[in-house]
Formats: C-alpha cells, structure tokens, sequence
C-alpha cells in the first residue's frame, strides 16, 4: 500500500522545501491548496498532511479549525498537530496551559473582570508588563510604570460606549487604542535585569537550536529586534527543559521564549511559528535524545528538512515509497 504525505501550499515558501525534502527521502507526496472548497476531497487521498499555515487573520482562524477536524473526524496526522497548534497567538491560553502544568513562567493575572482588575492593581508590584493576547514581534507589548497607568488601561479595556457598542453590532470596529474594547487585562511581572531573551526553538522532540535576541536599543523587548547572537553559551538546561516540554505535551514543535530571574530561567511566551532563515543560519545545535544529556551538532540545516524527517519518524517506515509529485 503506498502513502501519501499531503503537504499544503503557502506562500512564504515553506511547502517548497518541505516538497524538496520528501523528495530526497523518497517520500511519495503532493502539493495542494487546502484554502479551496473541495479540501475536504482532496485530502482524503492523504495519510498525513504537512502544513505551515498563513498566520494572519483569517487564516489563523482558518488553520485552527481545519487541524481540528483534521484529527478529531477525519482521523488525519496533521503537523503541526492540534496540541502544538491550539494556543498559538493567544497568550490568555498559554498562561492557563502553564500554570496548570506547573512550567516556570513570570507571575502572571488575566481578567475579563474590571471589579477583580482594579482591585488586583493595589497587590501589584511596578512596573508591570501589559500584553494583548494576541500579536506577534512585542505587538501590543508595553510597560506600566505605576498604578495610575494600570488604572488607566483597566478602564479603557472594559468601558465601552454605548456608541461605540452601536458601531460593533453593524460591524464596525472603533479602536482608540490597541486596547480599546478588549474586555480582559493581561499583565505579567516584569522580568528585571534582562538586556536579552533567550530563544530556544524545538523541532520534533529532540532537535533544538538556541540564540539570543538583543533588547531593543531603549527598550526592554527583545522579540522582533532582530539583533541575534548565536554565541549562547552554557544553556544545555534550557535546552533539555524545552524538549521534555514538547515530549511530554505532543508539540510537534515549539519556540519558546526565556528570561532570567535571580539566575533561575522562566519561559515567558511560546510560540508555533518562527523565522526559518534565523534557524538556518545556526552554526548547529542540540540533540536532546530522552533521558539524555543534550550533544551538540555543527552544521547549518533548513528546519522544514528536520520537520520532514520528524514526520518520518512518526508515521513509521510505511512513509517511504516511490517519490511522485503533483
């Protein structure tokens, strides 16, 4: 029986190089347009479906409920799959996932409540870092120096006009602010003496590159400067923290993002997606086998490339035949 790796078209030319990739490993595979209406027809020919999706509105929402129904009625692999995927770009239900199983975070208070909200101001310790949920390189990032801000930005979320609520039922979206309309506040411990973050990035369960990100110049954040160092350093214990995370909750991959307090590591976002180029450009990196200390590989090396043999691996050897593409 022959099977078929289904890999989805996108257009920052991930599914190129995903095509490439199964071809030198005899992979059989197709390239297809999973945004059509027939999709549905389509990947019933697949055994397993590769995917990087289009990240924007409404493709985000797009990819969500496809990987879904993906797993859940049609019974496809899909990567990346619906525990790796279910979160992404929404930084409420990363700070559930990570206080329920108990992953080293800064503190952290999410509320749709302006009565819990306001009174929470009066426990908090300032400056504090304000998120929206959403967003991505410190979009919607920023800092509240004292209460008078917190106060504030609590009433701009959750009061809104009776015009403005007019406006929202004929479609029309009125924003003064980022924050504007939200309905919850999001506010994190601000993470002191930190002029970088540590980016550690897991691909399968035991590939794992590590670099750092320079703040941006005045600024506290990092993500998005672009400012990369490859010289890490002594972060085996991160890196091995970060492929037990993606074994022990199914990520087919994950980029996790890492402060520093009092000498103790905390994972302040994490994230499916990340640059490609950035990886690539790694002189090497980790292999995290299970149980074992992390040994590091030199060389320079594509992630779709890893992405590819990690699907391999997980649909077993039954994932190799004749190549053919279409």
């Amino acid at each position: 029986m022959k099977h078929v790796l289904g890999i989805a078209a996108d257009h920052l030319g991930w599914s190129g190089r995903f095509a490439q990739f199964a071809a030198e490993r005899h992979i059989q595979h197709e390239l297809f347009v999973i945004e059509r209406g027939d999709w549905l027809d389509t990947v019933k020919r697949f055994d397993a479906i590769l995917w990087r999706p289009n990240l924007d509105s409404p493709y985000c929402e797009e990819a969500r409920e496809k990987i879904y129904f993906l797993e859940t009625s049609l019974g496809k692999h899909v990567f990346p799959n619906w525990d790796t995927f279910w979160h992404y770009d929404n930084k409420r239900a990363q700070h559930y996932f990570f206080r329920t199983h108990g992953i080293r975070t800064p503190e952290t208070f999410v509320s749709f409540s302006e009565e819990e909200s306001l009174e929470a101001i009066e426990r908090m310790c300032f400056p504090i870092v304000s998120k929206t949920s959403g967003g991505a390189g410190s979009t919607g990032v920023r800092l509240l120096h004292n209460k008078s801000e917190a106060v504030r930005e609590a009433k701009r979320c959750f009061n809104v006009s009776a015009f403005s609520k007019v406006l929202g039922r004929c479609d029309i979206d009125v924003r003064w602010s980022s924050r504007c309309r939200n309905q919850y506040v999001l506010w994190q411990e601000f993470v002191q003496g930190n002029d970088r973050d540590l980016r550690i990035t897991v691909i399968g369960k035991e590939h794992v590159f590590a670099f750092w990100r320079r703040n941006r110049k005045g600024d506290f954040r990092a993500s998005g400067s672009g400012a990369i160092v490859y010289e890490t350093g002594e972060v085996e214990a991160e890196c091995r923290y970060c492929a037990e995370l993606c074994r022990r909750h199914n990520f087919d991959s994950m980029a996790f993002d890492l402060l520093y307090d009092g000498g103790k590591f905390v994972i302040v976002e994490m994230s499916y997606a990340f640059n490609d180029q950035a990886i690539f450009d790694a002189p090497g990196h980790f292999v995290v086998s299970e149980g074992g200390a992390p040994s590091y590989v030199d060389g320079h090396v594509w992630p779709q490339d890893l992405m590819v043999q990690y699907v391999q691996q997980q649909m077993g050897a039954e994932m190799r035949s004749t190549c053919a593409v279409t």
